[in-house]
């Protein structure tokens, strides 16, 4: 759609293969040797590793040495998993921490896990420009604002900002001269069996805002800002006391817009494919990272720990159709969930329309800026970043389906001099308005504006003060009146224009960012024949705006245009030597003389928002 879409080619698996993202891979073993199992004596220095059997017996082995531990929050023991008080013992390579009593028990050398891969990035946004692969850490420099511990060697992380790594896929946290002793993996993508296990990461629960704190167990509050304490599943968000861990059940359940590992499978080559399920109904997910300034890319990274990360769609890579045909096996099932601003959502309607999956059912995340698609189904204005994404996942999980009406744009060109009428093409497919004249000029300008210098519009409300701007400069122009050069036809009925510099013709009880141009009726017109106006009752309403002034009062919410007629089937001629400024659903251009035609196209199905 215009500036939002720009696709690549449809790719039909998700690959890992061939990235050329740079990385950072440490081996984590240690020198090879060998050496009998000693229990604890009275010396301090103890030495552990694998019996003579075990596989890991060339590998180095763990050199304990005698320590204390006095905390408020004790760490579990490494081995059986009791918490550690008094007198214990740690390894001065590996850090592990165990009871004296667990000293026999210890199986597995020093070092005998390889130091699992990881990319390290700036911040969370530019995650979202990374490649996904299997069972990789997604870090990125994170700065806490409480109390953080390192996963590895449990000491605190100290300075102002970004004083550590947080993986953005599982929230495991670590300093950078800890990550050559990085053994735990990031989540896998694939599971074998239907009961997936939890993937518990020690303490830090302030690290994800959208974590549980209360323990699955005992109901009490989890975490602690003294040291690392606790448990929290990086699949499912839930929290459990390191002392409730052995009561906590074993198996995972995640929420039904979660595509479950066991759906995922990987083939030789690396590429990924999702398997048919009659009972899941997994989200879809599509995120343009141009929306919102850099809101889009941190929104994606985001719903990494939220999601499964292979059910998450950039939509500069491919567009709407790779994520479409990765989840095909599971349509009419799955929902869609668009974050993006209108021109988005169209894109994606658009698309679902050519691949012949208009059941699929569609909610919005707002990114942009007017966002009338997303306020006209209860989503709100637009997405802040102190909102939860875990519970905009909920309510989306709880909305209700509704239909909405899309309409066919066709533009035949106009001869103005021999009245004659070219052949008709289709322009677009408007979900939202199509106006003429006024606010189309200032969308026009501000379009401009922005493809010249885009990070000057990179806020929310910094282009609305724009299009403020724009719109008072208007006032110093000379708008044509639209009735010296637009005829009106409705249901091939003529509509006389008044004197108007604006047309606006709506499908949706939101325009300009809010507001319902159509508004309540009087008892006139209600005796005119005119009904309220809705998203899915096949009509659409004709307004007109008299004056820039208008257009700033309707913008205040202290006035409404004219209400005209409404109709199924609208024809507009233009007859005009110049050109003249259209839009639709916000997207606008300049159009020569012509005469356009809307009509009905299809019924979409939407979520509505039934949560406060």
């Amino acid at each position: 759609m215009m500036g939002e879409k720009k696709a690549l080619s449809s790719n039909l698996t998700r690959s890992t293969k061939h990235q050329t993202t740079k990385r950072k891979k440490m081996s984590g073993g240690t020198p090879p040797g060998s050496a009998v199992m000693s229990s604890a004596t009275a010396s301090s220095t103890t030495t552990a590793s694998a019996s003579a059997s075990s596989p890991s017996t060339s590998r180095a082995s763990h050199k304990f040495i005698k320590s204390s531990q006095y905390s408020l929050t004790p760490p579990p023991c490494k081995h059986c998993g009791e918490i550690l008080v008094g007198i214990i013992f740690e390894c001065t390579v590996c850090r592990m921490q165990i009871h004296e009593t667990c000293l026999p028990r210890v199986k597995g050398a020093c070092g005998s896990a390889k130091t699992k891969p990881y990319v390290i990035v700036d911040s969370l946004a530019d995650l979202s420009d990374l490649p996904l692969e299997e069972e990789t850490h997604m870090f990125y420099w994170a700065s806490f604002s409480r109390p953080s511990y390192c996963n590895y060697c449990r000491d605190m992380l100290f300075g102002l900002s970004k004083q550590g790594l947080l993986c953005g896929v599982c929230n495991y946290v670590t300093h950078e001269t800890c990550l050559k002793f990085l053994t735990k993996p990031c989540k896998s993508f694939t599971h074998k069996g239907r009961e997936l296990c939890h993937n518990w990461v020690e303490g830090n629960h302030s690290a994800h805002p959208d974590t549980d704190y209360t323990c699955s167990v005992c109901r009490e509050a989890c975490g602690s800002y003294l040291s690392l304490a606790d448990y929290r599943c990086s699949w499912c968000l839930q929290s459990v006391h390191t002392a409730c861990l052995k009561s906590a059940p074993t198996a995972c359940h995640l929420p039904d817009y979660y595509l479950h590992p066991s759906m995922v499978t990987r083939d030789d080559d690396g590429n990924y494919s999702v398997l048919p399920n009659d009972t899941a109904k997994p989200l879809v997910v599509f995120v343009n990272k141009r929306s919102g300034g850099l809101q889009g890319k941190e929104v994606l990274a985001g719903l990494l720990s939220l999601l499964h990360p292979l059910q998450i769609f950039s939509l500069d890579k491919g567009g709407p159709d790779q994520g479409l045909d990765f989840m095909n096996v599971l349509y009419p099932k799955f929902r869609i969930l668009v974050c993006g601003g209108d021109g988005t959502v169209g894109w994606v309607l658009e698309s679902l329309r050519k691949k012949g999956k208009q059941q699929a059912q569609v909610g919005v995340l707002a990114l942009g800026t007017g966002n009338d698609m997303s306020r006209a189904l209860g989503w709100g204005g637009g997405f802040t970043s102190g909102e939860s994404l875990r519970g905009f996942l909920t309510k989306i999980s709880l909305a209700t389906t509704v239909r909405v009406d899309r309409w066919l744009l066709n533009i035949a060109p106009l001869n103005v001099d021999t009245n004659t009428v070219g052949e008709f093409v289709q322009k677009n497919v408007v979900n939202n308005y199509f106006s003429i004249g006024l606010d189309a000029a200032v969308a026009h300008e501000f379009h401009q504006k922005r493809e010249s210098n885009p990070t000057a519009f990179n806020s929310r409300v910094g282009n609305k003060l724009w299009y403020v701007v724009l719109s008072a400069a208007v006032l110093f122009e000379s708008v044509p009146q639209l009735c010296d050069y637009i005829t009106l036809e409705v249901d091939g009925a003529a509509v006389p224009l008044p004197a108007a510099e604006g047309l606006v013709i709506l499908n949706l009880p939101s325009c300009y960012g809010g507001t319902n141009l159509w508004g309540s009726l009087t008892p006139e017109e209600q005796e005119r024949g005119l009904l309220p106006i809705s998203p899915d009752d096949g009509l659409l309403e004709v307004v007109v705006l008299k004056s820039v002034l208008e257009l700033g009062q309707i913008n205040a919410r202290t006035a409404l245009p004219t209400k005209l007629t409404q109709g199924r089937d609208i024809k507009i001629t233009a007859r005009t030597k110049a050109t003249f400024p259209c839009q639709f659903d916000g997207e606008p251009f300049m159009q020569e003389p012509c005469v356009i035609h809307i009509s009905h196209l299809e019924q979409v199905f939407m979520l509505r928002n039934t949560l406060p």
